[in-house]
């Protein structure tokens, strides 16, 4: 029987067997390689994976320097079980990052690969995120009438369809940020109804998206009651089999890399290992005429 080596097991062509795994034991063998002994227990049992990434990671740090001699001797976050239950995905997430086991089975392997990637290897799917994210209770929105699957579809093609503004889209970029605010710290006043009055009369893709990238938009899921990759980039593409919109996100802590902490001054430990997920939802655009 034929070994793989390291890079050929994280290889595209074997995410079958690697989608198996997962299924079978929470875990790939590519996750495996982001374990780091006794570290990556601390850091489940005491961090909540959300907020910033310089916040997170900041606590991180401040977690690993306090318990550097006694890595088991760490008490459990108290607000840790009710943010589990209610982010199960948050909570596989961080799990895979740390090359833990999941517990929700939260992600499954893609059977698909970004169109511009140059990287023979799979990704990770966030399972049902098109669902939750097509059925939200999206708190910009304001269609008069409920939309059918094809029309929620249909809506999201039209934003990533639409030309943006730059002056509009800086103006919802600001408002946006002020609500967040607010929202955050509980404050609710008749400046904050204004500014959602100017949002929404800003138009649809200006209310609903986050940023404008190169081959897509950038939206916030947590908008969707989701709470597990913040801010997600939907795009359009097409192949043999048809249209798509695509997401795409790297669960890195707001990281480029690995967690680098400093237990002492000549000693340091690298935590985690970040990871992509990359999935699709098809369609065909002559039903968005049909209804």
């Amino acid at each position: 029987m034929h070994e793989y080596t390291r890079a050929e097991s994280m290889s595209f062509v074997h995410r079958d067997e690697a989608a198996e795994q997962l299924v079978d034991t929470g875990i790939t063998d590519e996750r495996r390689m982001a374990y780091t002994p006794g570290v990556s227990e601390l850091l489940y049992r005491t961090v909540i994976p959300a907020g910033t990434g310089k916040h997170l990671l900041s606590i991180v740090q401040e977690v690993t320097t306090q318990w550097k001699d006694n890595l088991n001797g760490a008490h459990e976050h108290p607000d840790l079980e009710e943010f589990r239950e209610s982010s199960p995905i948050r909570d596989d997430g961080f799990r895979l990052y740390l090359g833990l086991p999941q517990h929700h089975n939260s992600f499954s392997v893609s059977q698909y690969q970004p169109e511009h990637s140059t990287e023979d290897k799979y990704y990770y799917a966030v399972n049902g995120w098109f669902e939750h994210f097509l059925s939200r209770n999206n708190r910009f929105e304001y269609t008069p009438q409920p939309l059918s699957q094809t029309g929620k579809i249909r809506r999201i093609v039209s934003v990533l369809e639409t030309p943006f503004d730059p002056i509009k889209h800086k103006r919802a970029v600001k408002l946006r940020e002020d609500l967040e605010y607010d929202s955050r710290f509980g404050h609710r006043s008749d400046d904050s109804l204004e500014m959602f009055k100017e949002l929404t009369s800003l138009g649809e893709p200006y209310a609903l998206v986050a940023d404008k990238v190169a081959h897509g938009v950038v939206v916030n899921d947590s908008d969707a009651g989701i709470l597990s990759l913040g801010h997600v980039m939907l795009s359009l593409g097409h192949d043999e089999d048809g249209e798509y919109i695509a997401y795409y996100d790297r669960w890195d802590f707001g990281q480029p890399g690995q967690l680098t902490l400093s237990l002492s001054e000549a000693s340091t430990v690298v935590v985690g290992k970040p990871f992509e997920v990359y999935d699709r939802l098809y369609f065909d655009r002559a039903q968005f005429n049909a209804e």
